[in-house]
């Protein structure tokens, strides 16, 4: 189900129908909502194809099986993403996320509707650490590619060759970074894609929290340009379309959030809130140990409103230990906190599936890397705001 009602302008006066459901979310009945009389009613067959159609209004409404549209003329279901056949029982189109999704025509999501998830209808928002690019394998890059909707990737600051020296430093680019992100979001959203869920590494943790206030203090908003006037009054002008004031974020998973955006390795932050809104639901925080660099400052997270459900948890080694960074020399102490955050997304309904396997077998260790040698313009430990009761 989904559908509630529809409102018909063909006959050049707008009538309101209301849609009631069966079982399995198919339409049975629409009611004429003037006068209460039942206009249409349906029966189908186990693959949606429609065995009896009664009243007024049954050959009208393009609204049946599963309350998607049916095409009057090809008879075919849309989707968004596939097109079903009821008469052959089975889609037209492969799965769009490929071998993931399975290139069975007979069958949809896997079989599986507790553990698989449509396409349609959720998002992920990954934000990865300073320096990081997609095929890095940190933890952000492993949970993007377990999760089994929509994804959008954010490379970390710094990650291209004319921004590593600023942007690793100062955080340049952040803010270039939210609003692309912001503008693909909006186009998502837009689309039927409500469940939000966000990711983050290092500043890209900062990011991923900055950018949940965006969504909170904006909502979802579709802005155009258009020119009005003419001659030396002409002049742009940007509209904006409100999709969604009230938007909801279902979880947010960081590791180790550390900003410094604008002055190195300082809590002042510019452009960048720190404090996660009251339209997040779900957070949860993996943060390092055992990082001594000071330019590294820790963020903790926020106490939470009534019905926030806010968690964060201390593990042992430095703070790519904990964010997946170190690549071909990451040993054992990267899986404890990638398992928190895969787990306490899965507890609140974020659609994990089988986390891929790195290109490079964890270093058979539980040393802490240390890397404050590596820096050359660094000074030792301990770190800034480590959660109290949690050193």
């Amino acid at each position: 189900g989904g559908l509630i009602c529809a409102v018909d302008s063909s006959s050049g006066s707008s009538q309101t129908y209301q849609y009631c459901y069966d079982g399995n979310g198919n339409v049975g009945q629409v009611v004429n909502s003037t006068d209460g009389t039942i206009v249409a009613s349906y029966a189908y067959d186990p693959f949606g194809k429609t065995i009896k159609a009664d009243g007024v209004y049954a050959t009208e409404n393009t609204f049946k099986f599963s309350t998607k549209y049916q095409d009057g003329k090809t008879h075919l279901v849309y989707y968004g993403f596939r097109d079903y056949s009821a008469e052959m029982g089975r889609w037209i189109n492969r799965d769009p996320i490929g071998e993931n999704g399975g290139s069975h025509l007979y069958r949809y999501l896997c079989n599986s509707s507790l553990n698989s998830i449509d396409l349609l209808g959720l998002a992920l928002y990954a934000f990865d650490g300073t320096g990081k690019k997609h095929d890095d394998w940190t933890h952000v890059s492993i949970l993007r590619d377990a999760y089994t909707g929509k994804h959008v990737y954010v490379s970390g600051v710094g990650s291209r060759w004319y921004s590593a020296l600023l942007g690793g430093i100062s955080g340049l680019g952040g803010r270039l970074r939210l609003e692309q992100t912001y503008k693909k979001l909006v186009k998502i959203y837009k689309n039927g894609d409500h469940d939000i869920d966000i990711i983050g590494f290092s500043r890209g943790a900062a990011l991923a929290r900055e950018f949940a206030n965006m969504i909170y203090h904006k909502g979802i908003v579709e802005y155009t340009k258009s020119f009005v006037g003419e001659g030396d009054e002409r002049r742009e002008v940007t509209h904006g379309n409100v999709i969604d004031c009230k938007p909801v974020i279902r979880f947010v998973g960081l590791f180790d959030t550390v900003g410094s955006f604008g002055i190195p390795g300082n809590h002042i932050n510019i452009g960048i809130r720190m404090d996660l809104p009251p339209n997040v639901l779900n957070a949860a925080h993996a943060v390092a140990r055992h990082e001594y660099r000071r330019e590294f400052p820790l963020t903790p997270l926020n106490d939470p409103l009534i019905g926030q459900n806010f968690k964060e948890k201390v593990f042992d080694g430095d703070h790519s230990d904990i964010g997946g960074g170190h690549e071909d020399d990451q040993n054992l102490l990267a899986i404890p906190p990638l398992m928190y955050i895969y787990n306490a997304g899965k507890s609140v309904g974020v659609p994990f599936g089988t986390l891929p396997t790195r290109p490079w077998p964890y270093k058979q260790n539980t040393t802490p890397h240390d890397l404050t040698g590596d820096w050359k313009f660094t000074f030792g430990g301990p770190r800034k705001n480590l959660p109290a009761g949690m050193q």
